[in-house]
């Protein structure tokens, strides 16, 4: 397993949205395309009708100093490969969890303000009106968790800083939220992925510390039950994860340490098969070791 350090926390934010890769069954290859113009960290980012929208986060300087937050939203046309402004974010907040729903609406929960105080709120984006609207905020102030959509116009929201075990419902026709079942072993820092009737959740980190693991956890939510995944080659945190268009789930990059080190990072890409629960490592790695990236399937590309 190879493992490079990265000297630059810059290249958390710019990476994420720097770089796509072609996931042909031939070739898979990284190229560069338009950087975002606004430098950010632990952002919210998702797809919509072959867009990509990214919106607030921390602006970051050299070694973790985070030193302002930001509202901006960027939105990227890959067919035009160019960046136009979107709707701001209601409030300067990162570490938000995001999902899109068959509604059409992107939804960001929750989140830390000023990089002190957990974001009690909750937010729909409309990408048709490029208009934000406030919705029914979570049972607990929470960040660094994930979300994914599941059944029934509901998305799950698992885990976090605050209270890592616990796993919250909301539906998206009634703005309201119930309580699911805890997750198995709480985490923060890690990935929601959902495929069919499943939700992945990989890796992640346990407490505040050098702890990252490489712990799969499934949820199926139709039988509200858990269950046991194969493990990551390696324990990861806070890395770049996205269904790919081949239908596995990429893992790109990461760190081990919960906080936002220097070093070490990654460049590795894991591929898992949810259909036969067995993990991979992609012969060809991310371009530049990176942590707090986000990933993004967009067509056939990531």
């Amino acid at each position: 397993m190879r493992l490079r350090a990265s000297t630059n926390l810059l290249t958390l934010a710019v990476s994420a949205l720097a770089l796509f890769m072609s996931t042909s069954i031939f070739a898979q290859l990284w190229e560069s395309v338009p950087p975002m113009n606004q430098i950010r960290t632990q952002f919210g980012v998702a797809e919509q009708d072959g867009k990509i929208y990214v919106w607030a986060g921390g602006i970051v300087g050299e070694c973790a100093a985070l030193y302002d937050h930001t509202t901006s939203m960027e939105i990227y046309d890959k067919e035009t490969r160019m960046w136009t402004a979107g709707a701001d974010y209601p409030e300067p907040n990162r570490g938000m969890m995001n999902a899109v729903c068959d509604n059409g609406l992107i939804y960001s929960i929750g989140g830390v303000l000023d990089g002190i105080v957990q974001d009690p709120s909750a937010f729909a984006y409309d990408p048709i009106n490029d208009s934000w609207s406030t919705i029914a905020p979570p049972p607990i102030q929470q960040w660094e968790g994930a979300a994914a959509t599941g059944c029934q116009d509901q998305i799950h929201v698992f885990g976090g800083t605050e209270d890592s075990t616990k796993h919250y419902i909301y539906n998206t026709i009634t703005d309201t939220w119930s309580t699911g079942p805890d997750i198995p072993i709480g985490m923060a820092q890690h990935a929601a992925i959902s495929v069919g009737d499943k939700i992945y959740l990989i890796g992640g980190c346990i407490g505040q510390g050098n702890n990252a693991h490489d712990i799969v956890q499934i949820y199926d939510v139709n039988t509200m039950t858990w269950s046991m995944g194969s493990p990551m080659p390696a324990p990861r945190a806070h890395f770049g994860c996205t269904l790919g268009p081949n239908g596995q789930i990429y893992v790109i990059g990461g760190k081990t340490d919960y906080f936002n080190l220097c070093e070490p990072f990654y460049d590795d890409v894991f591929l898992y098969n949810p259909n036969n629960d067995m993990w991979r490592v992609n012969p060809t790695p991310f371009p530049v070791p990176t942590g707090e990236l986000e990933a993004i399937t967009c067509g056939s590309q990531i």
